[in-house]
């Protein structure tokens, strides 16, 4: 069937697809911001959200951004109307977002005063008049933020000069006042001072007068006999404490020794008694008997040095005794 041959739209027919585009064109507009705002374009396998917008839709930059700043506005405002044509919302984007309420609201009343339909304009005389009276309040701010900075120089000023006629006379009752109470203190340091120096010639007097001057000597003496004597006994002890620690020294040594004496007469004599076991009919050399003549010339020796050591007998005694 061609165009020529359709047949007209009815009014719900053209109502309803015209207000089927205004949903399509809504929703176009969120989903426009949602991916510029959670990078679709980038998932997506694009440079940019423009060139998204420019190679998918063939949309301008500046076209992709208005799309995008709508839905943002739009989201900000609570509006009787419903949808509003993105022409309307682009004066509300130099208003902060928390102000952009007001300034539509304002938009709607003067719409209703006038008796007319919303317009773009009405949005943009809305944005200027709050434009303006923001620059007034700025200008106003400024004006009494200037007039507080006369008014606290001229309060400075006027505090100074009261200041300066007033100081000097301050300043010197002060400094008479500290003058004053140091003389005070001083004076009281002194009087407490000389209280005590009377106090101790008063009782150096006291003592002067009742000590027994032979006696006290005698006393002297004898603490002066006791330091000496034990200074004597401390020398004594320190004397045989390091006896003590020297022949402490020199038993660990001797100790030593007579345990590597014990230990090699002890290893010895089991390695002779195993050889003995081994061979009980074996008939000692005369040069192995020889050597058995030194080995027991050498325990003798031995026997007579450690019996010596022990008891402190000499060697011609023990041999007596044996």
């Amino acid at each position: 069937m061609t165009p020529q041959l359709l047949p007209e739209m009815t009014y719900g027919e053209a109502k309803e697809a015209h207000d089927s585009l205004k949903g399509l064109h809504k929703a176009a507009r969120k989903i426009l911001l949602e991916i510029r705002d959670r990078n679709g374009w980038k998932v997506l396998g694009f440079e940019s959200f423009v060139d998204y917008g420019e190679k998918e839709w063939g949309y301008s930059q500046a076209y992709i951004y208005r799309l995008a700043s709508a839905a943002e506005i739009e989201a900000t405002l609570n509006s009787p109307l419903g949808e509003l044509p993105e022409t309307y919302l682009r004066p509300l984007a130099s208003i902060p977002a928390d102000e952009r309420q007001q300034v539509f609201d304002a938009a709607i009343a003067n719409v209703e005063k006038s008796g007319k339909k919303l317009t773009a304009n009405f949005i943009k005389e809305a944005v200027a008049d709050y434009k303006q009276r923001l620059d007034q309040a700025d200008k106003e701010n400024g004006q009494l933020k200037q007039k507080l900075e006369d008014q606290s120089q001229r309060i400075y000023a006027l505090a100074e000069t009261e200041i300066n006629k007033k100081l000097p006379g301050l300043l010197e009752q002060r400094q008479q006042d500290i003058e004053t109470q140091l003389s005070q203190d001083f004076q009281a340091h002194i009087d407490a001072k000389t209280n005590e120096i009377m106090r101790l010639r008063g009782e150096l007097q006291r003592l002067t007068d009742n000590t027994d001057t032979a006696g006290l000597n005698s006393e002297i003496i004898r603490l002066n006999d006791e330091i000496k004597t034990e200074q004597t006994r401390l020398a004594q002890l320190k004397s045989d404490y390091a006896a003590e620690c020297g022949a402490k020294i020199i038993d660990e040594m001797y100790e030593a020794t007579i345990s590597q004496i014990i230990n090699g007469i002890t290893g010895s004599m089991n390695d002779l008694s195993q050889v003995a076991e081994m061979h009980p009919k074996h008939k000692p050399s005369k040069a192995l008997k020889a050597r058995y003549a030194v080995a027991a010339k050498l325990l003798m020796d031995a026997h007579l040095s450690l019996t010596f050591l022990a008891t402190g007998t000499a060697q011609k005694q023990i041999m007596v005794d044996k």
